[in-house]
């Protein structure tokens, strides 16, 4: 009887000590937020009118199978929604415990650029001239739920970045006149009533004030102007050997004000703030 007791009691003892550890795992003070379950991505340009990538179930989409950067300067900004296994689009998780994340080849030639709270928006950057690979990555509690192929970026001088700024300079001396960044207008213009001014050469900035290392090539783009008083001022327009220089000249004497625009293909992509043209 008491060596039944005691295999009885070893037995309870051991089943008691097992329950309490099956069960700890599931004895938490932060509740686990659930997986987000995704079987592919497509990359939007900011507006989502625009596909640049689609990947669905290991298969990049052809046409759409590859990403381009600027060099030296910030890309466009781009959005990204998930596909279902029936290739139905997700919207990005809500919850602070799911993030983007990324695994670039070479970090040395390519960068990723998130600002404010868009966690799920992005853009690239290119550090150096060349070809690089990066994975896309849904990262949950420091883990990939989900994690895309290999996908090719090539970093070049065609590519250019978004335009959100420019500075204005007078090319025999490179003297900057005026600059439009960060949501401000500094300097200007001033010319005398039947002279000229220029030639002016505009440089394009990105939305974190990066000047482009390289000119935007014309065509497609090409640069437009709103003048406010054709009777004050004339804008001579850009030569095809020239076409980001121009010349403003004063026809009678008050102000008047320029805004710049950047074109793809003759269509408005950015349009600066209004700057001071004084013709004396």
């Amino acid at each position: 009887m008491k060596k039944y007791f005691a295999f009885a009691m070893l037995l309870a003892v051991t089943y008691g000590t097992l329950f309490i550890s099956g069960c700890s795992d599931d004895t938490v003070t932060t509740p686990q937020s659930e997986h987000f379950q995704a079987n592919g991505l497509i990359i939007y340009n900011e507006s989502l009118s625009d596909t640049l990538l689609y990947y669905h179930n290991g298969v990049l989409k052809p046409g759409y199978d590859s990403l381009f950067a600027p060099f030296n300067a910030l890309g466009g900004h781009w959005s990204i929604k998930f596909l279902d296994a029936d290739k139905k689009q997700l919207n990005p998780p809500t919850d602070p415990n799911h993030t983007l994340g990324w695994l670039i080849d070479d970090p040395n030639k390519l960068e990723v650029y998130r600002h404010g709270t868009d966690i799920w928006e992005f853009h690239l950057k290119g550090k150096a001239i060349g070809n690089t690979n990066i994975k896309f990555q849904i990262l949950h509690e420091g883990h990939a739920d989900f994690q895309t192929v290999s996908i090719p970026v090539k970093i070049d001088t065609s590519e250019i970045g978004e335009v959100a700024g420019a500075k204005l300079y007078l090319e025999e001396n490179d003297s900057l006149l005026a600059k439009d960044s960060a949501g401000v207008v500094t300097g200007g213009f001033r010319v005398a009533v039947s002279d000229s001014l220029g030639h002016i050469v505009i440089k394009f900035l990105d939305i974190v004030g990066n000047t482009f290392t390289y000119d935007p090539p014309s065509p497609p783009y090409s640069l437009g102007f709103i003048n406010s008083d054709p009777s004050k001022i004339e804008i001579e327009l850009p030569a095809l050997d020239e076409p980001w220089a121009f010349r403003i000249i004063g026809k009678q004497t008050g102000t008047a004000t320029i805004k710049f625009r950047f074109l793809k293909d003759g269509l408005p992509e950015w349009e600066s703030r209004a700057f001071n043209v004084a013709v004396l």
